[in-house]
């Protein structure tokens, strides 16, 4: 899915299952794609599938930064994407 982040478009996958999932960040970097974390999603956010327990699941935010992949240059340095990021993900973490 698109999201804004102050303005600006930034593409997010959000995936996780189990029962109290740690949350884990995925990214990448120029001229990479999210797209590349695509295999490894299952084995996250799934592992009772692949032989461990549920518990030891993750709860996976994949991002494509601005400026990366099929999204437009920002403008913004590499500290204000962190911030940026930052700020989007302590608000979707405090929503759970």
């Amino acid at each position: 899915m698109r999201v804004e982040m102050n303005g600006i478009a930034v593409h997010v996958v959000c995936a996780g299952a189990g029962p109290g999932p740690l949350s884990l960040l995925l990214s990448h970097s120029r001229p990479r794609l999210f797209l590349e974390h695509r295999r490894l999603l299952p084995l996250l956010t799934g592992p009772s599938a692949h032989g461990t327990a549920s518990s030891d699941a993750f709860g996976v935010v994949v991002l494509c930064l601005p400026g990366s992949g099929y999204l437009s240059t920002s403008g913004l340095t590499h500290h204000q994407v962190a911030e940026l990021v930052h700020q989007h993900l302590s608000s979707l973490l405090a929503g759970q």
